[in-house]
């Protein structure tokens, strides 16, 4: 009678991928990504909502940082950016 092996045990990779494509691609019920949805939506249109009534304290000539503030900031500061490679 000839034996079989014991089955050996699925790859780390293999189960990680089984178990991404069950969470991304698993049919599931809309109703709670709509609601987080409406409610993120209802934040936004309420923060834009409350700036609107003080929009002269953030812009504008007598803002919080003036318009001299700004152009200081503008022109007169160097700017310095690093290469892609990270060397200076």
């Amino acid at each position: 009678m000839p034996r079989t092996l014991p089955a050996l045990p699925e790859p780390a990779w293999r189960r990680i991928a089984r178990s991404w494509n069950a969470f991304w691609f698993t049919p599931r019920d809309p109703t709670l990504l709509g609601t987080i949805r409406i409610c993120c939506g209802m934040i936004t249109f309420y923060t834009l909502l409350m700036y609107s009534f003080e929009m002269d304290n953030f812009l504008g000539p007598n803002a919080w940082i003036d318009q001299q503030i700004i152009t200081e900031m503008v022109k007169q500061r160097p700017m310095q950016t690093a290469t892609l490679s990270g060397q200076p």
